[in-house]
């Protein structure tokens, strides 16, 4: 009916209409545990997504949703924790090529595939898009590196590491 119950003590103002948010909608349709895109959340000002479920009677009849913000910050500080012999990382990147998580902050919402510095690049994160997961051996700045990545199902996003060849085939034994 439109009524929205906020836990965080947001003060809901009068004119917000829940069932008009894509959080809203896309779990309507789907009827199953959705994820948005990053947007600019109202209250914190911050990037962030939103994890979503539909709510149903005992009947299966659609109630409503529940809904959680996550702020994109605290996806980016998980992912740019991973290290790898100090030498690999990991990024996340979204089902556009636009790089959500990178431990070179300045990298951070550049895409893949249109900025023009990832042009030698492109057409190998185009295929990895396209892809559940794998691995490949690239060339970026003067360094060969292997990548293995993996598709995030509920999301679309893909998680990736890249680790430098040379600390890949290093003797286990010195």
């Amino acid at each position: 009916d439109g009524k929205m119950i906020d836990g965080s003590g947001w003060n809901v103002p009068a004119d917000y209409d829940a069932r008009t948010r894509l959080w809203y909608t896309k779990t309507k349709e789907q009827g199953k545990l959705t994820f948005t895109d990053p947007y600019l959340d109202l209250v914190t000002k911050k990037m962030a997504i939103s994890v979503a479920i539909p709510v149903k009677n005992s009947a299966g009849q659609f109630r409503g949703v529940m809904a959680e913000d996550i702020l994109l910050q605290t996806l980016v500080d998980n992912v740019v924790g991973i290290k790898i012999h100090e030498a690999g990382y990991a990024y996340l990147l979204d089902s556009q090529g636009n790089l959500l998580a990178h431990p070179n902050k300045e990298m951070t919402s550049k895409n893949l595939l249109k900025d023009e510095q990832f042009k030698d690049v492109a057409p190998l994160f185009k295929e990895i898009l396209a892809k559940d997961n794998g691995y490949s051996s690239y060339q970026y700045q003067g360094k060969d590196l292997l990548m293995v990545y993996k598709k995030i199902p509920s999301t679309g996003w893909t998680l990736a590491i890249s680790v430098p060849e040379e600390v890949i085939y290093q003797p286990l034994v010195t």
